[in-house]
Parts: structure tokens; C-alpha cells; sequence
């Protein structure tokens, strides 16, 4: 690789850089001190080409997401990539003097600012890896960075307000952190007010690693020495808040009866870090995907994918980030829970109906072991309504908990008429209630196949078709109270 030979012959004369830890103390030994500050130098110029240049190195990128029950899914990612054993990488914890033994610093990703929450490292042989810690990181990543300004410092500024800036633009919060580096990259301004920097000689890539790591940091892992320049896979796993777009009733509603996608967004994890980037989304169970769509300019036949169940899976090289996540479209297929909610107001419908049309059919219930048969009406719905809950994803609980309010409240409808029947409600409330449970139901009924409906008879029919559903619905229910 091109910027290996270039590390090599820079690193043959190179000269050591200034640090921001001042002038030498008196009693120091300065022949140690002299090689802390080589190997510094060496570890931050290694960091920084791996850095700059992470496409070279890390080849394939694949970030897998699986819901969990709740607002979580699991991040699962995996970096095809060729461990380097640049100058300076080796780690040693008690000492500046390296062996051949000591693991290999790997900068595996960069991560936005933030709790991780149930995170795992496993290395090649799925063993766990170690990473760097925050009081480890700041130092390594101050070196980086004072690697790549030191040809912007202004002679004679005071090293301390420099390093409380970058200490800053490492450890705050995104918001303090930003306004921090844009004064250090615009103005060249430190800590205090006070100048540190020559803002124009600050080189794009330094401009670029500061604002990122105002809002991210770099996970960096301890890779055992024996997979040294070898191509591996690096795994890490952490839970991932999934935020599921706010939706009005109308919405919700319409998702349940499948005329309508839940959009949901999934971030990239750093996609600019690898030759390619690969997400895939594991579809839950009672849901499909209509299409996963990467953002970006580019697309082609491995930027979207609508397979629909199992696993959806896209694909793209990024030169830069898109800022954007990529979106995927979740629908309620008519197999599964919309299916047998159908078939619940299909039943309540045909029995409340039936039940007021049917000459003699209320008083035949009513006189049938003293009405004791009515009440087996209730057990088919509240069966279904108890075993439709179940622990799901937040995305489940949005497209799926209309249909389970519709099975329950057609469940409590039919009980609602066996009590009429077992208690012998007057006139004219039994006939109200009946009718009540059956127009309700028939409208319920219509709305959840109607998606299936726009399929068949194509969507320039459709208003029609809902207009005709709307006026047959008024007509049944004036039949009904004329009956």
C-alpha cells in the first residue's frame, strides 16, 4: 500500500514533535523522556494514517439490527479487515518498551458519544478483546491530534489552553465540544480566549478529525499479536435505541388494516470506515418489510432490498457520509394477526347480524336453556384476544396493537350481547346494542381487506369501492334500527 511505503520513509527521518506538556523539569531523565516522546510520535502518526486512510485496511463492514421487545434492537457488527502492525502500535499498560507479544491498537470504528449499553468485543476466534478505556483514550487521541496541528501552533501560546480545548472536544457533551472545535478550526482560539492556533495552516483532514471527534469517539480494541497483517474479522454488539416515528390514530389505523408503511430509520455505523458497507434488518415475525433503502446518490440493485420476511439486505461504497440513515418500510401482511382479526369481526359480524335479521332468533336464545347457550358466543373472541399478546418490539406494538384493540373490543361485544341475552335486556337497548356490535364489525371487516381489495381491483377503483363501503354501511345500519 502506497501510504505504508510513505509511513516507512517518513518515519526514517523523523523529527520529534512538540508535546503539550511543557519544558522538561529538572532531575527528569531526558534519554527516557526523549523515547516516550518518539514512540508518541510514532503511535500518533500510525493512528493517524489509519485513520485517514481506513478503506485501505478495513475492507467490508456488515451491521446487522434485530429488534428486541421494547424501543432496543441489537446492533451487531462485524469489519472484515487486515490488522496493521505499524511503528507504534504495540501496547504496552506499565511501559514505553514494546515486544513482539503485546497486542496490536486497532482504531475498529467510530462511535457517537453516548452510553453503550450491554456492548461486546469479540476478536477472531469469537474470544472477547479488550478496548481502551476513557483516561487511556484521552492521551492517545490528544497525541493524534497535537500530531496533526503541530504546524498550526503560534509560537510562544500557552500548551495548557490548547490542551483543555482538545480535552474538550474529546470528553464533553456534542453540544460544548462542538462549540469548542469550531472556535479552535475557525479562529484558532483555546481555552480562555486565547489564541493557540494558526487557523489557516490547519490541514482539512485535522479540521475533519476534530469536528467528528466532537460528536463521536474511535473504539479502540486490543488485538492479540499473533493476527498481525492477517485479514480478520472484528465483531462488536451493543443495544441500539430504536425511535419509531410518532404517529397520529389515523395513521396507526391505517398501518393495522396494511394501506399504509411504519417508516423506521437505522443510522449508519461510520460507513465512510470501509471499502464497503453492508447493513442487514431482521424482519420480526408478524411483520414485513416493504423495502430497506441505503441514502446516498448511488442506487442500484444492492441499495434497497424488499425481500420482505427473514433478513432484508443492502449494500454501498461511501466516500462520504451521507448524514442520513437508511429507511426501511414495515407493513401488517394479511397472513398472521390482521388475518385472524378479520376473521373475529367476521364472526361477530355474522352472529350479531344474523341475530337481529333472523326471525325468532334472539327469543330462540333466550328460551335455549335459559339463555345459559349465549354465552359460549364470548369464548371464541376471548380466546383469541388473551393469546394474541405477546412481548414484541416497539414497531409490533405500533402496527399490531389497533388489530389486538379490535379482537378485544369484538370480544367484549359478544359478551356484552350474551349478558343481553342471559339478563333479558328490554327493547328497545338489546336491539341498540346488537346493532351497535354489528355495524361495527362489518365496517372493521371491510377496512381490513380492503389493502387485499386495492390489489385485486387496483388502486384507481378504490375510492370508489370506499365510498360504496361507506353508503352500504349507513344503509345497514338504518335497515338494522327500521328492523
Amino acid at each position: 500500500m502506497r501510504w505504508l511505503r510513505a509511513l516507512a520513509s517518513r518515519r526514517a527521518g523523523c523529527s520529534v514533535p512538540p508535546t503539550l506538556n511543557g519544558s522538561v523539569s529538572p532531575g527528569t531523565n531526558t534519554a527516557a523522556q526523549h523515547r516516550d516522546r518518539e514512540a508518541t510520535a510514532a503511535r500518533s502518526e500510525a493512528f493517524a494514517l489509519l485513520l485517514y486512510a481506513q478503506q485501505d485496511w478495513q475492507l467490508r463492514k456488515v451491521q446487522s439490527h434485530e429488534f428486541k421487545e421494547g424501543g432496543y434492537t441489537v446492533a451487531r457488527v462485524s469489519i472484515d479487515c487486515v490488522a496493521q502492525d505499524l511503528p507504534g502500535l504495540r501496547y504496552s499498560f506499565e511501559s514505553s518498551e514494546h515486544t513482539v507479544d503485546e497486542p496490536i491498537l486497532v482504531p475498529v470504528t467510530f462511535m457517537q458519544k453516548g452510553a453503550l449499553r450491554q456492548f461486546d468485543m469479540r476478536g477472531p476466534a469469537d474470544e472477547p478483546l479488550p478496548v481502551i478505556g476513557r483516561s487511556e483514550y484521552s492521551d492517545l487521541m490528544i497525541g493524534v491530534l497535537s500530531y496533526q496541528i503541530e504546524n498550526a501552533i503560534v509560537p510562544g501560546s500557552d500548551p495548557a489552553a490548547l490542551k483543555d480545548a482538545l480535552n474538550v472536544v474529546l470528553d464533553e457533551d456534542p453540544g460544548a465540544a462542538a462549540k469548542t472545535c469550531a472556535l479552535l478550526v475557525d479562529k484558532g482560539i483555546g481555552m480562555g480566549g486565547v489564541r493557540v492556533l494558526d487557523a489557516s495552516r490547519i490541514s482539512p483532514f485535522a479540521a475533519a478529525l476534530l469536528s467528528s471527534l466532537s460528536s463521536a469517539y474511535v473504539l479502540i480494541a486490543l488485538l492479540p499479536a499473533e493476527y498481525a497483517r492477517r485479514r480478520v474479522v472484528i465483531k462488536y454488539a451493543h443495544l441500539d435505541p430504536q425511535e419509531v416515528e410518532p404517529l397520529g390514530w389515523k395513521k396507526r389505523w391505517r398501518g393495522a388494516a396494511g394501506l399504509e408503511p411504519l417508516r423506521v430509520g437505522f443510522g449508519l455505523s461510520h460507513p465512510v470506515g470501509s471499502a464497503s458497507h453492508h447493513l442487514q434488518v431482521t424482519v420480526p415475525n408478524a411483520l414485513r418489510c416493504a423495502s430497506l433503502t441505503l441514502p446516498g446518490d448511488r442506487q442500484d440493485r444492492n441499495t434497497s432490498d424488499a425481500a420482505g420476511a427473514g433478513v432484508v439486505h443492502v449494500a454501498a461504497p461511501y466516500v462520504q457520509d451521507p448524514g442520513e440513515p437508511a429507511e426501511a418500510e414495515f407493513v401488517v401482511p394479511w397472513s398472521g394477526m390482521r388475518a385472524t382479526t378479520w376473521l373475529v369481526t367476521m364472526v361477530t359480524f355474522a352472529i350479531t347480524f344474523l341475530g337481529l335479521v333472523l326471525p325468532g332468533g334472539q327469543e330462540a336464545l333466550i328460551d335455549a336453556a335459559d339463555g345459559a347457550a349465549a354465552l359460549l358466543l364470548a369464548i371464541p373472541a376471548v380466546a383469541v384476544a388473551f393469546a394474541a399478546g405477546r412481548p414484541e418490539s416497539a414497531i409490533e406494538s405500533v402496527l399490531l396493537g389497533p388489530l389486538r384493540l379490535v379482537v378485544m373490543s369484538c370480544a367484549l361485544m359478544l359478551l356484552a350481547c350474551a349478558g343481553s341475552i342471559v339478563g333479558v335486556l328490554h327493547e328497545p337497548w338489546r336491539t341498540i346494542l346488537w346493532s351497535v356490535g354489528a355495524v361495527a364489525s362489518g365496517f372493521a371487516t371491510a377496512a381490513l381487506c380492503s389493502a387485499e381489495l386495492e390489489g385485486l381491483l387496483g388502486r384507481a377503483r378504490t375510492p370508489a369501492l370506499r365510498a360504496s363501503a361507506v353508503v352500504a354501511a349507513v344503509l345497514l345500519a338504518c335497515g338494522i334500527f327500521a328492523w
